[in-house]
């Protein structure tokens, strides 16, 4: 059986015959662990959260019977989660998640081998990226990193692919993010501020207004609602009112990384004594509330002035007759 072409990526997906050969040997395997750790890699760097996949496995049972079998879970991981992985890692996954060891899967044994291999994935890992947490000589400006929850693991597994990048530069973000960022990479937090909800998004935004931060990396989940919502849309705004970068997801976060890493005049941006470049759009806005201020003054100079010419015109002792 053969799938189609991803026209989009150009990868060319084909299915194998799979026996019950092929799953003892894979079961018994000894890759089996690091094919765990490159689907958990595809995930996170596609974004996904565990709702969007579990989402995706309902659309995927084509016969509607509640399991996959090994051809549906393929169809799912290929075509609807775009996943970019080989047959052998696929078969991997769907037998460390089969744990009844019938042949499907149903979809609360799927969320639980998600759950396992998250585990498996995020300790060997971050043992691999850990490194001493150092910072460059030259003080830098704050680097914000916020992720709602279902974007955690996505924010964490982006910071340690590009922790080299991260340990030199200051950070604030949420103090449950900061101390995972402490514990497991290392990584030394300059500020810690209060959960979205609870107001860390306006913290946030504040110091962005104080030119204390020169990027956001704000791994955003649109597809759950939030009673933050206008904190969220707020700090975003400040930061598109204030011209500082703003990465929302996981490849415009990888695209503000290289520009960081690769282009001199943008990387001196995340220096505190680089004057920074506010938009056409405030400076313009600025222009015009001092005109406004300086016509206010006027009139109120103006009305000053003509009271105090009628008071001196006046006879301060009118004449009764």
């Amino acid at each position: 059986m053969s799938h189609p072409r991803d026209e989009e990526s150009g990868f060319e997906y084909t299915m194998v015959n799979f026996n019950s050969l092929q799953f003892e040997t894979a079961i018994s395997d000894g890759s089996m662990q690091q094919s765990i750790g490159h689907f958990c890699q595809s995930i996170l760097e596609r974004g996904l959260a565990p709702s969007q996949i579990i989402d995706a496995a309902r659309e995927g049972d084509i016969d509607g019977n509640g399991t996959l079998d090994l051809h549906e879970f393929m169809d799912v991981c290929w075509l609807k989660l775009r996943l970019r992985l080989d047959s052998v890692h696929l078969i991997d996954m769907f037998c460390s998640c089969d744990t009844n060891g019938d042949g499907v899967l149903d979809f609360d044994e799927f969320q639980q081998g998600l759950e396992r291999a998250q585990t498996i994935a995020n300790e060997s890992f971050f043992a691999m990226r850990k490194l001493p947490a150092a910072r460059g000589d030259e003080p830098t400006r704050l680097v914000a990193l916020v992720a709602h929850n279902n974007m955690k693991p996505s924010m964490m597994n982006f910071v340690a692919k590009y922790i080299d990048f991260f340990k030199t530069v200051s950070i604030v973000t949420t103090g449950s993010t900061g101390s995972a960022l402490e514990k497991k990479l290392g990584l030394t937090v300059a500020c810690k501020v209060a959960s979205g909800p609870l107001g860390g998004d306006q913290e946030i935004g504040g110091m962005i207004t104080n030119d204390a931060v020169a990027a956001a990396f704000f791994f955003i989940d649109p597809l759950s609602a939030h009673p933050h919502a206008a904190d969220i849309r707020a700090l975003t705004r400040i930061c598109e009112v204030h011209n500082v970068p703003c990465a929302t997801n996981p490849i415009s976060a990888k695209a503000l990384v290289h520009s960081f890493t690769t282009n001199e005049e943008f990387s001196l941006t995340l220096s505190k004594y680089t004057v920074h470049t506010e938009s056409d759009l405030v400076a313009a806005y600025k222009a015009n509330q001092k005109n406004i201020i300086a016509a206010v003054a006027q009139r109120r100079s103006l009305r000053v002035s003509g009271r105090l010419s009628e008071l001196s015109t006046s006879d301060p002792n009118p004449n009764p007759n």
